[in-house]
């Protein structure tokens, strides 16, 4: 909640500067009659700003993680605010939607509100780190450090760690003297800790303390599910759960918007596929057996990245500058054009636009036999685009497999039309600004 609130809080800051710059804007440009321009303005520029919001939001600007005073997050913020101005030129020029067109106006505004708005998110992300919520973690799992190494990273969070006990230290007294002596908020407790110790902290509800266990706090921070914690009674009740009204309005609507996409991108397929062919030797359109909802197996489409015959010798994972991947197929991977024959996968059904990559049944056997819950993944229908593939870099191995697994299930879980929405832009995100 504390991590809502502050983004939130962002999100409403960063409105108010908008329309700021623009009052500022006004009043340099006509002096005492800008009243008279408001209206005008107000309408066009308005739409512009519901843009920009998304905009940061693609940028990662309103990602906890990175609201620091960093050179790291002031090349965000500038990349964001030109993306913002491109948008900006594009509908007041391009589009010709509104009637006006605004040149030295949008010029005056950009400059003033770079400087009003670095102000506001430095002084933000400085002020951010206070006040911290007063952190007791109790258990000594792997994730619970790896919780405690975040939290001391990222003070900006809200959090901060006063005390540090194992299950095996935590007892009542010890608990007690630590909650009053440090005025505890917050207390993260590992999972399926022993009654002993953990019926009196849940008692500590009633004084006002925060509690959560492990799986919740990890989800929180990482946005992804802690496998190694969860038992089958978990998932059972969690991940049960599905907005079924969503489900199956969901399908017709892909399958529409992919027929469009196709429609209109058709020119640049045929461009491709043409290139494809006649820079090495094989056909255009890779075809390779994938594993999708309900393990049921399925041929997905890309265009073709490797040299032909690149799989004699049997399945095998895709390796960092791989010898097979021809040269212009480094650049179809690398800007992901090679994945745009899959809207065929979902006009047909077999894919969705977001979802768990769809795996190879080779892979699919191994990964079940190493991974526990691997085949969860399986209950929804696959994607173009999903959770993992935005958080965690191409795997390659069972372990990355193992990490990736920890995202998909996360987004299982939390699947939604706003989610969805969210996965979309951070996968624009992806594209635009992890390249730039």
């Amino acid at each position: 909640m504390l991590i809502k609130i502050k983004q939130l809080t962002l999100v409403a800051g960063d409105i108010v500067t908008l329309y700021l710059s623009l009052l500022i804007t006004l009043i340099f440009r006509y002096g005492l009659i800008f009243s008279r321009y408001i209206h005008d303005h107000l309408g066009p520029f308005s739409i512009v700003f519901a843009c920009w919001i998304i905009i940061f939001y693609i940028a990662g600007l309103y990602d906890v993680k990175n609201l620091k005073n960093t050179l790291s997050f002031l090349r965000q913020f500038m990349i964001a605010i030109f993306a913002g101005t491109i948008t900006a030129i594009s509908m007041f020029y391009a589009v010709k939607y509104f009637s006006i067109s605004p040149k030295t106006n949008l010029a005056i505004f950009v400059i003033i509100f770079f400087f009003i708005g670095a102000i506001w998110r430095f002084s933000f992300n400085t002020f951010i780190k206070t006040p911290q919520r007063a952190t007791l973690i109790i258990g000594d799992d792997p994730e619970l450090q790896e919780l405690a190494t975040f939290i001391t990273h990222n003070p900006q969070a809200g959090y901060h760690i006063t005390a540090h006990l194992t299950i095996h230290d935590a007892s009542h007294q010890d608990i007690t003297t630590i909650i009053e002596k440090n005025n505890i908020d917050t207390i993260i407790i590992q999972q399926h800790a022993p009654l002993t110790s953990s019926a009196h902290i849940y008692e500590r509800i009633a004084q006002r303390v925060d509690v959560m266990d492990s799986i919740e706090a990890y989800e929180l921070f990482f946005k992804k599910l802690p496998l190694a914690q969860i038992e089958t009674s978990w998932i059972m009740t969690h991940l049960s759960r599905h907005s079924s009204a969503y489900e199956i309005i969901k399908r017709p609507i892909e399958g529409f918007l992919a027929l469009i996409l196709t429609i209109i991108l058709s020119p640049l397929l045929i461009l491709i596929y043409l290139l494809v062919i006649l820079t090495s030797r094989g056909g255009g359109i890779y075809k390779q057996l994938r594993v999708g909802k309900q393990e049921k197996t399925f041929f997905i489409y890309k265009f073709r990245t490797m040299i032909a015959n690149a799989e004699t010798s049997g399945a095998q994972w895709a390796q960092h500058k791989d010898p097979r991947i021809t040269p212009l197929g480094t650049f179809l991977r690398f800007s992901h054009i090679d994945e745009l024959p899959q809207l065929i996968n979902v006009i047909r059904g077999d894919l969705s636009f977001i979802g768990p990559r769809p795996e190879r049944p080779e892979f699919v056997k191994e990964l079940s036999e190493k991974i526990p819950y691997y085949t969860l993944r399986h209950i929804i229908k696959p994607g173009i685009t999903g959770w993992a593939q935005i958080n965690y870099r191409y795997g390659s191995s069972v372990q990355d497999a193992y990490a990736k697994l920890q995202y998909d299930m996360y987004y299982v879980k939390e699947r939604s039309f706003i989610f969805d929405v969210l996965t979309i832009l951070k996968t624009i995100k992806m594209f635009l600004f992890n390249y730039a």
